[in-house]
């Protein structure tokens, strides 16, 4: 399994629009019971679409954190400790002057009593807005300044149709940054989904081969990694999950390994998600 403290999520985000009080400005701040019976207060949520609000559930909206939730900075997630226990079995929404949304998840109380609601927030607009009303400081990614030199190859000079056809993918660092990111996760399964695959006949210039493995997962223990300048990292996979190769030929392969960076302390938040990438070529025979 994952390691508890991760909050791992990948997303693209198209036709991002701040909605910045696009509700009715007399809604109050606070967590609030979303209603279906009609009667309450229509509000439009950042991500598009509205939600209608029944009671108020909760009000001090105090100790607050929010994060980027992609290089982008167009998506973000709001963290909001209350010390009053909530209705779990509703679906809730939380509004911060004029910006409302969805309450995605509420953890355990923590020692203190209190408990976390969290909820995504579409929009940097949108969500400084609501940085200024928490009074709580708004965390945006940045580019690390890392370097690294990356390179895929097979570990054998050729295959034979059928043969597992394994490939050494290997990451420098050569800048002066240290790196930090989780090796594993994507990995209990058929395959490790930590990396990704293209490949192509004759010699690039060919038909796209279909990706006819079963990409299905569960997770996988997570053991972090660390590249001080100049460090490596190798690390084998097999590319016969992926792809069939059936017909003798030369292949380019492209490939892909999902770096989620972390920054000195391990936090459980990525600080930058970076896709490492190179090509290579892939030589069958009968």
């Amino acid at each position: 399994m994952r390691p508890a403290n991760l909050v791992l999520l990948a997303m693209c985000v198209i036709g991002v629009v701040d909605r910045t009080n696009a509700y009715s400005a007399e809604v109050e701040a606070g967590i609030y019971r979303i209603t279906s019976d009609g009667q309450g207060v229509e509000a439009a949520r950042t991500v598009g679409g509205t939600v209608d609000l029944g009671e108020r559930l909760a009000t001090n909206l105090g100790d607050s954190t929010i994060w980027s939730l992609t290089n982008r900075n167009d998506y973000y997630r709001v963290m909001v400790k209350l010390a009053a226990p909530l209705e779990r079995q509703h679906r809730l929404a939380i509004c911060v002057d004029g910006v409302c949304e969805v309450v995605g998840s509420i953890s355990a109380p923590d020692a203190d009593g209190k408990v976390a609601v969290l909820a995504d927030v579409v929009g940097q607009a949108n969500a400084r807005q609501v940085a200024v009303a928490l009074n709580a400081k708004i965390q945006d990614r940045q580019h690390p300044g890392h370097q690294l030199r990356v390179s895929f190859s097979t570990v054998r000079e050729s295959h034979r149709i059928g043969e597992p056809v394994v490939l050494s993918l290997r990451i420098v660092n050569v800048g002066k940054t240290t790196v930090r990111f989780l090796e594993g996760g994507q990995q209990r399964g058929p395959r490790n989904n930590q990396f990704g695959f293209t490949a192509f006949a004759g010699h690039g210039s060919g038909k796209s081969i279909s990706d006819t493995g079963d990409p299905r997962h569960r997770g996988g223990i997570g053991v972090y990694r660390e590249l001080k300048p100049g460090d490596v990292f190798d690390k084998q996979v097999d590319i016969s999950k992926w792809f069939k190769f059936e017909k003798a030929d030369t292949y380019q392969v492209t490939g892909t390994y999902e770096l989620e960076l972390r920054d000195k302390d391990y936090s459980a938040r990525i600080i930058w998600k970076e896709f490492v990438t190179e090509r290579c070529r892939v030589r069958i025979e009968k």
